[in-house]
């Protein structure tokens, strides 16, 4: 049996969270160029066929965006995703 393991970073993000945003650095939301590159990730991974079993993620705004755009363009269910409260 084999496992494949991919890892994806979040996109280009703001350079600060809104500031109706409390939660700091975990507020940082996508910018418009890494809402493109994400997609362009999910894209990726479909014409690869590259779909997982599961998504962990992140509850940072960024990752979760990232996680649910990369699910949307590739094809796979984003009720799938898994977001665990990690802050590193």
């Amino acid at each position: 049996m084999s496992v494949e393991l991919l890892l994806l970073r979040h996109g280009h993000s703001a350079v600060s969270p809104p500031v109706w945003d409390d939660r700091g650095d975990f507020g940082r939301q996508l910018s418009e160029r890494g809402e493109r590159q994400v997609k362009q990730v999910g894209e990726w991974i479909r014409n690869y066929h590259l779909l997982p079993d599961a998504v962990v993620c992140s509850s940072a705004v960024r990752t979760e965006s990232t996680a649910k755009i990369v699910c949307n363009a590739s094809g796979f269910d984003e009720s799938m995703i898994h977001f665990e409260d990690i802050n590193l």
